[in-house]
C-alpha cells in the first residue's frame, strides 16, 4: 500500500464530483436496486410473508395503533400482556413516516393495500440514504476513484441489505444510515461550520431512536473533545456546536414523544430523562469548555480540564442514575437472562458464534475486520489533514467491531462503516493495476479483482453457507433453524387469520409468534419476544416448560382462554431445561393434557389451536 498517498493526490487531480452528479449516481444505482428489490419483495411475500421479523409486525401494529386514535404520547401495546399492556421503548418517531406513508396510500386504496405499499416504499427509501451516505464519505475520504464501488458495495454486502428489503419496518436500517451521516459530518466538521451542529443534531435523533446507537454517540463525543484538545481554539467551535446540538436536539425530542407524566420515569432502554440529563449535562460541559479555550492554551491543561469536567458531570449522572449503570438492560430479571436474552441470535457473542456455526463468521466478521485493518493503514500513511479523517472513520470503526464481538446485532453497523475502507482498496488495486507494467498486468489486475471479492458481502456469504451444509454442526443448531423455519410457515396471515373464527380471548403461543397474532387477528397474546413484557415471558416460558400441574395453574391464573402450536417451533427456553411432563413435550408428542380442548380451524394452516378449559 505504499502508493496510496500517490493514489489520492491523483484522485484529487481528478477533481471530486459535485454534489448533484454524486447524487445522481446514487441515484441511478438506487433505482436499478429500487427493482431488484421490488422483485425480490414479490417473491418473498409469496414464499413467506412480507413481514418474516417479530419486530417488523409490531411495528405495523404500533402503527395501525396510531392511526386508530392511539396518542402519539402513549406507546403502550394494550393486547401484548393484557389486560395490562406493555409500554414498548421504540419511538413514535420511526412510526410517523410510515403511518405518513399508510395514511397518503389509503386516499387511493383500502388500507391492506395501503399498509403493502409502505411495506416496500419505506425501506426502500431508507436505502436510498444508506447509499447516498456512503458515496458522500468514501468520495470525501479517497476521490472521486471510489464512487462505483461505494455504490454498489452496499448492494452486495447480504447482513446489510437485509435491514433495507421490502417489509422491514425496523428502526436498524435508519439508525444505520444516521451512523454514517454522522461519521461524515464529523469527518467535515472543519469544512463546514454547520457540520458540528448538525452531528449533535444526529447524535440526539439516533438516540431518540433506540440506544443501540450509544457506542457511536460516545464515539463522537469523544472525537469532538479529542480534537479540541489537541487544536484548542480552533476546535472550539466545532465542540460547543456539537455540545448545543446533542443537549438541546435530545432535550427537543424528548418533550416532543413522551408524555408529561414520564417525564421523571429513568428508563435506561429508551429516551428519558436519565439520557437528557446526560447530554444536557455534556453539552454544557462542552460548551463551557470551549468557552475556556483561550484560558487553557497548552494540550495538557485542555486534557486536564476535560478530565476535570467530565469526571465530575460522569459522577453526578452516576450518583442520580446508579441502575444504568448496568447497561440499558440492566433492569432485565435475571431468569429472563438464562431462560430467553441467552438464546437470542443477534445478542450472541463471538465466541458463542464460533462454538455453534463458526462458517457464520465469514459473513458476519470479515469484512469489518479488514474495513478496520485498511481505516487503520491509510491513515497512518496520509497527511495530517487525512489522516484525521482517516482515524475518524477507523474509530467509529473500531468501536462497531468492539460492539460486534459483544453481539453479533453490531456486523450490521461495522459492515456498513467498512464500505467506505473497501471502496478505497478496490479504487487503489485498480489504479495499480491500470498504471503498472505489462510484466505486472495480470498479477495487478488479479490483485483487484481480489479486493472486490474481500469487500463482497455476497461472496462470504454463499461461501459461508457452504461450509454450513457441509459442517457437523451440532444439533441445537439444526433444531434451532429448523424451528426458524416452521416459525416463519406460521406467521403468514393465511396461517393465522382463522383464529378470527373464535372470540377474542388472550393466547399463549410460542414467542416468536406473539407480534404476528396481534397483526394478523384481533386477540391479544401474552408474550412476544420484547424485553419489558417480563410478566408475559416468564408466564409462557413456564407454561410451556414447568411441570404440567404449575403451567395450568399459571396459565389460569392469567385468564388465558386460547393456546397456539405451531408444530416444529422450539419450546423450550434457552437453557434446555424442561418438566417431563411439560406441556412442551405434550404437544409436540401430539398428546395435549385434556384441559387442552382443540378447535377446528378452518384453511390450509399448521397452526394448532386449543382452548383452556
Amino acid at each position: 500500500m505504499g502508493s496510496d498517498i500517490a493514489y489520492q493526490r491523483a484522485a484529487d487531480r481528478a477533481g471530486k464530483p459535485d454534489p448533484v452528479s454524486i447524487s445522481g449516481a446514487v441515484a441511478m444505482f438506487w433505482l436499478a436496486a429500487v427493482l431488484v428489490l421490488t422483485y425480490l419483495g414479490i417473491q418473498l411475500t409469496n414464499a413467506s410473508g412480507l413481514l418474516n421479523t417479530p419486530d417488523d409486525a409490531m411495528r405495523l401494529v404500533q402503527v395501525r395503533d396510531l392511526l386508530n386514535g392511539q396518542s402519539w404520547f402513549n406507546p403502550v401495546q394494550y393486547r401484548l400482556d393484557a389486560p395490562e399492556g406493555v409500554a414498548m421503548h421504540w419511538s413514535r418517531l420511526i412510526d410517523a413516516p410510515i403511518a405518513l406513508l399508510i395514511s397518503v396510500a389509503t386516499l387511493f386504496a383500502s388500507r391492506e393495500a395501503a399498509e403493502w405499499f409502505a411495506a416496500f416504499i419505506w425501506p426502500l427509501t431508507v436505502l436510498f440514504g444508506l447509499i447516498w451516505a456512503t458515496a458522500q464519505l468514501s468520495v470525501r475520504l479517497a476521490g472521486s476513484g471510489t464512487l462505483i464501488a461505494s455504490l454498489v458495495l452496499p448492494l452486495l454486502c447480504v447482513p446489510l441489505l437485509y435491514e433495507f428489503l421490502p417489509g422491514r419496518f425496523d428502526h436498524h436500517g435508519v439508525q444505520i444510515v444516521l451512523t454514517l451521516l454522522l461519521a461524515l459530518l464529523v469527518v467535515n466538521r472543519d469544512r463546514d461550520r454547520r457540520c458540528a451542529l448538525l452531528a449533535g443534531l444526529v447524535t440526539a435523533l439516533m438516540l431518540a431512536i433506540g440506544m443501540e446507537t450509544l457506542p457511536f454517540a460516545g464515539t463522537a463525543s469523544l472525537l469532538f473533545v479529542g480534537f479540541w484538545i489537541v487544536t484548542g481554539t480552533p476546535g472550539a467551535r466545532n465542540l460547543a456546536g456539537f455540545g448545543l446540538g446533542l443537549g438541546g436536539g435530545l432535550a427537543s425530542l424528548f418533550l416532543l414523544t413522551l408524555p408529561p407524566e414520564n417525564y421523571a420515569n429513568a428508563a435506561c432502554d429508551a429516551l428519558s430523562v436519565t439520557y437528557v440529563a446526560t447530554a444536557i449535562t455534556g453539552g454544557g460541559a462542552a460548551i463551557l469548555l470551549a468557552l475556556l479555550s483561550k484560558q487553557l492554551p497548552a494540550s495538557r491543561h485542555r486534557l486536564a480540564a476535560a478530565l476535570l469536567t467530565g469526571g465530575g458531570a460522569a459522577t453526578l449522572l452516576a450518583f442520580l442514575f446508579p441502575h444504568c449503570l448496568a447497561g440499558p438492560y440492566g433492569a432485565l430479571d435475571p431468569r429472563l437472562v438464562e431462560l430467553w436474552i441467552n438464546g437470542i441470535q443477534e445478542t450472541a457473542s463471538i465466541l458463542e458464534i464460533a462454538a455453534r456455526e463458526p462458517a457464520q463468521l465469514l459473513q458476519y466478521y470479515l469484512i469489518p475486520a479488514m474495513g478496520l485493518v485498511i481505516a487503520c493503514l491509510v491513515a497512518f500513511r496520509q497527511k495530517s489533514g487525512a489522516r484525521q479523517d482517516w482515524l475518524v472513520l477507523a474509530a467509529f470503526l473500531a468501536i462497531a467491531v468492539l460492539v460486534s464481538i459483544v453481539q453479533v446485532r453490531g456486523a450490521k453497523f461495522a459492515s456498513a462503516l467498512s464500505m467506505p475502507a473497501g471502496a478505497w482498496l478496490i479504487a487503489w488495486a485498480f489504479a495499480k493495476a491500470r498504471s503498472g507494467d505489462k510484466r505486472s498486468h495480470f498479477i495487478n489486475w488479479a490483485g483487484g479483482l481480489s479486493a472486490c471479492l474481500l469487500f463482497t458481502g455476497l461472496v462470504h456469504t454463499t461461501l459461508a453457507q457452504s461450509l454450513a451444509r457441509q459442517e457437523a454442526r451440532p444439533s441445537p443448531v439444526a433444531a434451532a433453524k429448523a424451528s426458524r423455519k416452521a416459525v416463519r410457515s406460521c406467521m403468514r396471515s393465511e396461517a393465522l387469520a382463522p383464529l378470527n373464527a373464535v372470540a377474542a380471548g388472550l393466547i399463549v403461543a410460542p414467542v416468536d409468534l406473539g407480534a404476528h397474532i396481534l397483526l394478523h387477528t384481533s386477540h391479544s397474546v401474552l408474550a412476544a419476544p420484547y424485553h419489558r413484557d417480563q410478566r408475559g415471558l416468564l408466564d409462557t416460558i413456564a407454561g410451556f416448560n414447568a411441570p404440567l400441574a404449575e403451567a395450568y395453574s399459571r396459565l389460569k391464573a392469567r385468564n388465558v382462554a386460547y393456546l397456539v402450536h405451531c408444530p416444529g417451533v422450539r419450546l423450550a427456553p434457552a437453557n434446555g431445561v424442561t418438566a417431563p411432563d411439560a406441556l412442551a413435550r405434550l404437544l409436540d408428542a401430539g398428546a395435549p393434557p385434556s384441559w387442552l380442548h382443540p378447535v377446528p380451524l378452518s384453511g390450509d394452516t399448521p397452526v394448532k389451536l386449543y382452548s383452556l378449559k
